[in-house]
């Protein structure tokens, strides 16, 4: 059984964005949009999953001790700290914990 996040684990504010098609006048483009600033602890480490020896791809992990939305759960990139992650996968823990934890990667710019 998991449990919450204490005071001192949630030390990291992020923001949290989802992207939506929006017509333009070149056609449509992706836009992004702010979905909410949170608080909650990460891990980041550097080398991809298939191939540990490769430094090139940033990944982390990170986990929100936060009330449950629908639109959390559509979230598409996650600024920590003014650097952009791109979310691989993401997983809701538990309704009673309100924990959901976002598996990123470094957006390429």
């Amino acid at each position: 059984m998991k449990k919450r996040l204490t005071a001192s684990e949630k030390r990291t504010w992020a923001i949290l964005f989802s992207t939506q098609l929006v017509k333009g006048p070149l056609g449509k483009q992706e836009q992004k949009t702010k979905v909410g600033r949170v608080k909650g602890s990460y891990r980041k480490h550097r080398g991809g999953i298939v191939n540990h020896q490769t430094q090139e791809v940033s990944t982390a992990q990170v986990s929100f001790a936060i009330d449950y939305r629908a639109a959390f759960m559509n979230v598409n990139v996650v600024e920590l700290n003014g650097q952009q992650y791109e979310v691989k996968d993401t997983t809701n823990v538990g309704f009673e914990n309100h924990t959901i934890i976002f598996d990123l990667e470094l957006a390429q710019s």
